[in-house]
């Protein structure tokens, strides 16, 4: 249960001092905060990493073996952990957009080396970096996205 009960916590989002506050209403000893976040960071991320890397893996193979002559469209977005202009993290994630797979991801923080603190760096970057990603891994470049003139995407990089 030391491993099970904070992996469980992470994965469907509750936050600990709820969780730990509800276990101590009902009388049931539970693994101190601290334990239950090195379960998360020692046993929890490696396992969520590797299911995520393979599942991603299959995305990217069913995504060119099913890809229309014209070829694969992608759809990219980036989610930011705040409104506003203060987040500090953002997630920028590739889907095909005939399949509905998520083909490609990337997370990036304020900190990062070339975003300076900026936050409206972050989702310029993530696409760059998504993109190499797919390059890397056989998708090939076809075209400019008919939203965005290429003069306007390198604005806001």
């Amino acid at each position: 249960m030391n491993q099970e009960l904070p992996i469980a916590a992470f994965v469907t989002g509750t936050p600990f001092p709820r969780l730990l506050e509800c276990f101590d209403v009902l009388g049931i000893a539970t693994p101190k905060e601290r334990t239950m976040r090195d379960a998360i960071r020692f046993y929890g991320s490696p396992a969520i990493d590797r299911v995520y890397e393979e599942w991603e893996t299959d995305a990217r193979v069913t995504s060119k073996a099913f890809a229309p002559a014209e070829g694969v469209v992608l759809a990219l977005d980036g989610q930011y952990d705040s409104p506003g202009w203060c987040a500090s993290k953002c997630k920028v994630s590739a889907i095909d957009t005939s399949l509905g797979l998520i083909v490609g991801a990337a997370s990036l923080s304020s900190k990062d080396p070339g975003i300076d603190g900026k936050s409206v760096r972050m989702e310029s970057r993530g696409t760059e970096t998504v993109l190499e990603q797919l390059i890397d891994d056989g998708f090939t470049e076809c075209g400019e996205s008919p939203q965005i003139e290429p003069t306007e995407y390198r604005s806001m990089v």
